[in-house]
């Protein structure tokens, strides 16, 4: 007897400027609104202010999770070129000092394992 499986995807992005590829450190208010606007409830922030998430709802098939992701990360790239700003899964090699940790009064919130990150 075969048993039917679901899924759910994580996928997680950081934040860059679309001129230079630098990492953003703190993206604008304009920068999160576009991602809240073009991802809606799947959009999530993250620890860092240049990382965000995207929570998939739950899958029964790979292409459904292909479709998602493929049309959430279509909205994104077009909302956030006009601020100026873009999407990468794959960062250079370049520093990642302007990173910022978010604030959170959530106990469960984890910690940076150090303080500062060097190229």
């Amino acid at each position: 007897m075969t048993r039917h499986c679901t899924f759910g995807i994580e996928e997680e992005y950081l934040l860059v400027k679309l001129a230079t590829g630098q990492v953003m450190a703190v993206p604008s208010a304009a920068v999160a609104r576009c991602c809240w606007d073009a991802a809606g409830p799947w959009f999530a922030e993250e620890m860092f202010h240049s990382q965000i998430e995207i929570a998939s709802p739950v899958f029964d098939a790979l292409h459904q999770a292909r479709d998602f992701f493929g049309e959430r990360r279509q909205r994104l790239a077009r909302a956030l070129a006009d601020e100026g700003a873009g999407l990468t899964d794959r960062p250079k090699r370049q520093c990642f000092g302007g990173y910022r940790v978010r604030r959170t009064t959530d106990h469960r919130a984890r910690q940076p394992e150090q303080s500062g990150h060097r190229c």
